[in-house]
């Protein structure tokens, strides 16, 4: 048993850019306020791409963070996927392999409950899914002190007492 705490990454919107992905494959719908819960992306999604998470870009930064905490913390994808789309599921799975290989291998988990899990530390982006639950730290992916992986690394780093590089 691993004596390291326990690091959660939220993937889309944290480790994989859903947002700027959707709004690059829907510039025709006009008036995308909140990508990541918009029911029209969601309807698009189903209708028109049904592997668009496959296709996600990486979060700036992202690649280099996760090697870096690797380094110091057990760490774990918590997604959840579109209860209407079945290869969301599998198409993560996918995802990570392809983008993280080994640091992330068998590390993915699936869940439309974040709050079940235990662990120190949950990166995610939002408050849904059980986030607010969470008995660890939530570390806000983008809100102020956390706008950028930087931030985070940073944060990390001073809190739990490592030497960021």
């Amino acid at each position: 048993m691993s004596s390291k705490k326990i690091l959660y990454l939220d993937m889309d919107g944290v480790l994989a850019d859903y947002s700027a992905h959707a709004l690059e494959e829907l510039n025709e719908i006009e008036h995308l306020d909140n990508v990541e819960n918009n029911e029209l992306v969601k309807e698009w999604i189903r209708d028109k791409n049904r592997h668009f998470y496959a296709q996600l870009p990486l979060v700036k930064d992202a690649l280099k963070s996760v090697e870096i905490l690797s380094e110091h913390y057990e760490l774990y994808v918590l997604s959840t996927p579109m209860w209407t789309l079945p290869e969301s599921y599998s198409d993560k799975r996918i995802w990570i392999e392809e983008k993280f290989g080994n640091l992330l291998k068998k590390k993915l988990i699936l869940t439309h409950n974040k709050g079940l899990l235990k662990g120190d530390y949950l990166i995610d982006d939002r408050k849904v899914h059980g986030v607010s639950k969470f008995e660890g730290e939530h570390i806000w992916f983008g809100q102020a002190p956390f706008e950028n992986w930087n931030a985070i690394l940073q944060y990390l780093s001073e809190k739990d007492h490592w030497q960021l590089n």
